[in-house]
Parts: structure tokens; sequence; C-alpha cells
């Protein structure tokens, strides 16, 4: 299956269910083996709540997850503005290790001024 879905939802606490509701039901669409779901859910859940803990401002713009699914895989990515993270600062963190150890690959890309994408 091949489809391209989006949700944007506020940097609150009590939206990580819904981030992790979201990530679940793209991995069960594009076919993925319950643990390997489970660990994209997971990632998405925890990578939110991160983010939200961690941020750097009081007034935040919303998160945009984006679930690209092919035939090859299953990519969810999360939007934010305001984090200064790439990949050599998350490869530091515990927390951030964590969310990359549930799936199988997660890197930050930073956009400038448009935020970063994990």
């Amino acid at each position: 299956m091949t489809f391209t879905t989006e949700l944007k939802v506020p940097p609150e606490p009590a939206f990580a269910s819904l981030v992790e509701a979201f990530a679940a039901d793209a991995a069960h669409r594009s076919d993925l083996a319950p643990e390997q779901a489970r660990g994209i859910a997971a990632a998405a859940r925890s990578g939110f709540e991160i983010v939200v803990e961690q941020k750097l401002v009081a007034a935040r713009d919303a998160l945009h997850l984006v679930a690209s699914c092919t035939p090859a895989y299953l990519q969810v990515s999360l939007f934010e503005r305001g984090m200064p993270v790439d990949d050599a600062l998350a490869r530091r963190d515990p927390q951030w290790s964590q969310v990359g150890a549930e799936v199988d690959a997660a890197h930050w890309i930073c956009h400038g001024t448009g935020g970063s994408e994990l």
C-alpha cells in the first residue's frame, strides 16, 4: 500500500496518545509485523513527549507528523520548531538514543529557520 498522511498537534503532553495512535495506525496500514508496529508507535510517542518536555519557549507552533508508506518502507517524521537538535547531539542523548532503538533508523534533519525533523 502507498499513502501519505499528516497530523498536526499542539505541543501539549495530553496529545501523546493521539501521536502514538497515528503512528500505530500508519504502521498497521503498512502491514508491518506487530513488534515493528509497536516500536514505531512507541518511538513516535516518546519523540513527541521529549520534544514537548524540552521545549525552549512557552508558546510553540504545532508539531507536524507525516507518515509516508511505499511498498519498500514506512517513514514517520516529526517536524518541530525551536529545538536545536541534530544527529550528533541526538546520539549523545540517552533519551534520543532510546527512541532510535525502537525503529530501524532514526535521523534528525535540521531545516534551519524551518525547524527540525526527526
